[in-house]
């Protein structure tokens, strides 16, 4: 068997490679709930807004506890509310 062959059929979720760095403070992760549940009711972890989009699929957008969020992080959560806003009303 060829290394080529396997390519195309390893697949890796980066999933919990985003969940570290924002538990180190590097980033905001979106991802499902049950992934962070645990951190964020240990407090590692807060959900970046409590607004809740009932979609049949749940996401988290969370964050480190004491981080204040930077522009552009800012501008990506004001993005997604609008987008979950204009979601919810149609």
């Amino acid at each position: 068997m060829s290394p080529d062959s396997f390519s195309s059929s390893l697949k890796f979720d980066q999933s919990e490679l985003a969940i570290d760095a924002a538990r180190r403070d590097q980033s905001l992760v979106l991802t499902s709930p049950w992934l962070v549940e645990e951190d964020v009711q240990l407090g590692f972890l807060v959900l970046v807004f409590e607004s809740v989009l009932k979609t049949g699929k749940g996401y988290y957008l969370v964050q480190a506890k004491d981080v204040v969020l930077g522009e552009a992080a800012q501008l990506l959560r004001r993005w997604l509310c609008d987008v979950a806003q204009r979601v919810q009303q149609n």
